[in-house]
């Protein structure tokens, strides 16, 4: 295929489908071949034959079982690049390339023990297959390991203490995902050249090695989910390019709050802050918060789609840092992090106060989780300012108050959960808030609208009429809540009690269907041409004079009196007014719906009721205090008839009419 090209050294023949034979090519002067994704099964028995390969990728293909002895014989001693990345091997019985610079054998089915590569090695990946055991000391005969990659395996053991050694040159450093247990080495010397440390997802304990600081460089610790017992290392604030920082799922604990006097902004390049899952207590870190430069501006920021990571000196290769953290309430693993995400997760912990203003000034946050704590107090309307906002999560706390509409106004805010709080009234309507379900706002009995299935029952009143001559005018919600509710119940209880004769100083046995209210007196309403203004009572229910058909005109002694009892009108009548005004606002945010059923409305006198609403008189008079004498009325007065009644007024009833006891048939 290529004879007619003896001096071609660089050939890429990636993403094909290709059938090769022994004599495919006879370029014997290859440097670097590449046949990535060409759905290989095997590996190629031309590649005995380039004595002068460098550089060979067969990553992202379907060869299986092991890498053959004869592969030693690639390069003749010249091959130092390997990437055999993403198949499906499972054996590697030891590395015979005694000049390999980099090696991939990354996600494959490997098992066993872990071989140790030649000392000249710069990058070393082996993430995602199944090796187990310890890690030898010997690894750290690798003097010049730039990048050593051993996450998502079974190995397990301490951690060579002799990383420490490495990190004159080491770079990147992932154990994430594996069972190393014991404390992180203590042995970080001065001039550490560590860039990401990740220890995610061990069983390692203890507390932290001070020694990291001298890791001066390190913009990426990730220490989440093992069992380390330590309260927060505010030092590390003092690094300073460490961008993400995971202490998640941890036993941490103590206070945040920063008793340094030191004028330097602690974490000032921070994008990713995770402390989920831990047991720290006390207020949110405010100072922290307001020297989260990182996540104020775009200054250090050079293109929106670009990846955390750091460059092979040697090749030139670009290894992203990958995470893992929870994003708009799922589990997330990111393999590569762009440096535009900007997080803060304090989720599940026992924080406690409210949430500092200050929050709101994190212009380029994406996603906050802050849910899973004790904090009180209203949600800030500055977290409207957040206009990057994703993702935002502060359920399961005890915050009060209502939600701020601003917050209908993040343009990009797809995920809003404040459940099982304390929040009351309306929920913010439009925009990206029609997109939120039921399970949001769950646990706030207080809220209402959509999606809830809580009405708000907002209603606003009708206009004044013109020409009106009242000075106050009241709206029909007052005239509903101060009169429709109980006039009619004073009504019939006032009838029931004229008609019996029984008129006792107090009735401790009423009707519980509305909520109980203090005597509200209604009026004056000047009518054209009436001097004397009508006064009446509502819910008193102990004269005839409490239906509101008949005047009750004041018994003065003589026109002067009259005359100043007339001036003095306007002003009880704006103290009147004032006081229900209170009392409306009171209760207009409850849920509270007052109405009159078809009974009540058949016991007002005189009242004349479409058919549909007419009732037998047995049934209209049914649960009520006349029913004795309707039912005396319409058979003999037996035992029968008046035991189930008079039982169910209740011992109260029965001591208050004892001196005024008898009975009109």
């Amino acid at each position: 295929m290529f004879s007619n090209l003896p001096n071609l050294e660089y050939l890429d023949l990636s993403y094909n489908s290709l059938s090769l034979t022994s004599n495919t090519t006879s370029t014997v002067n290859l440097t670097s071949l590449f046949l990535s994704s060409c759905n290989l099964s095997e590996f190629p028995q031309f590649l005995k034959g380039l004595k002068s390969l460098e550089s060979l990728d067969l990553s992202c293909n379907k060869i299986e079982g092991k890498i053959p002895q004869w592969m030693k014989e690639v390069g003749n001693g010249s091959l130092t690049y390997l990437n055999v990345s993403h198949n499906s091997l499972t054996e590697v019985e030891h590395f015979p390339w005694k000049n390999i610079e980099v090696l991939d054998l990354s996600s494959n089915l490997i098992r066993g023990n872990l071989p140790i590569p030649a000392s000249t090695i710069n990058v070393f990946l082996i993430s995602n297959n199944s090796f187990n055991g310890e890690v030898s000391s010997l690894i750290c005969n690798a003097t010049s390991l730039q990048i050593l990659d051993l996450s998502h395996n079974n190995l397990s053991g301490t951690i060579p203490q002799c990383f420490g050694n490495l990190s004159n040159s080491l770079e990147f450093l992932n154990l994430k995902k594996n069972k190393f247990y014991g404390t992180i080495p203590p042995t970080f010397p001065e001039g550490c050249q560590l860039t990401n440390f990740n220890l995610d997802g061990n069983l390692l304990e203890g507390p932290l090695t001070p020694s990291i600081l001298n890791c001066n460089d390190l913009e990426v610790l990730d220490l989440g989910n093992n069992k380390i017992n330590d309260t927060f290392p505010h030092w590390l604030g003092s690094l300073p390019y460490l961008q993400v920082l995971v202490l998640k799922s941890n036993h941490m604990h103590g206070s945040l709050c920063v008793n340094s006097s030191k004028s330097s902004p602690f974490f000032s390049k921070i994008q990713i802050f995770d402390l989920s899952s831990n047991y720290f207590s006390g207020p949110l870190p405010v100072r922290y918060i307001n020297s989260f430069k990182g996540i104020k501006n775009l200054e250090k920021i050079g293109s929106t789609m670009s990846y955390m990571g750091v460059y092979d000196r040697n090749d030139g290769g670009f290894y992203t840092y990958s995470i893992g953290f929870v994003m708009k309430g799922q589990d997330r693993e990111l393999l590569k992090i762009f440096t535009m995400w900007m997080i803060i997760d304090l989720s599940n912990n026992q924080f406690e106060g409210g949430i500092p203003k200050v929050i709101g000034k994190l212009n380029l946050l994406k996603g906050l989780n802050l849910s899973h704590n004790n904090l009180n107090g209203a949600i800030p309307t500055s977290i409207g300012n957040l206009t990057s906002l994703e993702w935002l999560d502060l359920s399961s706390n005890r915050l009060s108050g209502t939600i701020p509409n601003r917050l209908a106004d993040l343009p990009f805010l797809s995920s809003f959960n404040v459940s099982e709080n304390q929040l009351h009234g309306q929920i913010p309507q439009g925009k990206q808030f029609n997109t939120f379900g039921n399970e949001s706002y769950e646990g706030n009995k207080g809220l209402c609208g959509f999606p809830v299935s809580k009405g708000c029952n907002i209603i606003e009143p009708p206009p004044p009429k013109e020409g009106s001559k009242s000075n106050i005018t009241f709206g029909w919600k007052v005239v509903l809540i101060g009169y429709g509710c109980r006039v009619v119940f004073g009504m019939s209880l006032g009838y029931v009690v004229f008609q019996t004769g029984f008129t006792p100083t107090s009735t401790q046995a009423q009707l519980d269907v509305c909520p109980q209210r203090a005597p509200v007196t209604i009026g004056p309403q000047y009518r054209a041409g009436a001097s004397i203004p009508m006064h009446f009572q509502v819910g008193s229910g102990s004269n005839p004079g409490d239906n509101p058909t008949n005047l009750v005109v004041p018994d003065l002694d003589d026109m002067t009196e009259m005359e100043k009892v007339r001036m003095d009108l306007p002003k009880q009548l704006e103290d009147r007014c004032r006081w229900l005004e209170e009392k409306f606002r009171a209760i207009e945010n409850t849920d509270y719906r007052c109405g009159v059923d078809a009974k009540d409305l058949s016991l007002v006198l005189d009242l004349v009721l479409p058919p549909k609403f007419k009732m037998p008189e047995f049934e209209k008079y049914n649960g009520t205090r006349q029913f004795d004498r309707v039912c005396s009325q319409m058979v003999q007065p037996t035992e029968p008839c008046q035991h189930p009644f008079m039982e169910g007024l209740g011992t109260s009833f029965h001591e208050a009419i004892q001196p005024y006891n008898r009975h009109d048939a």
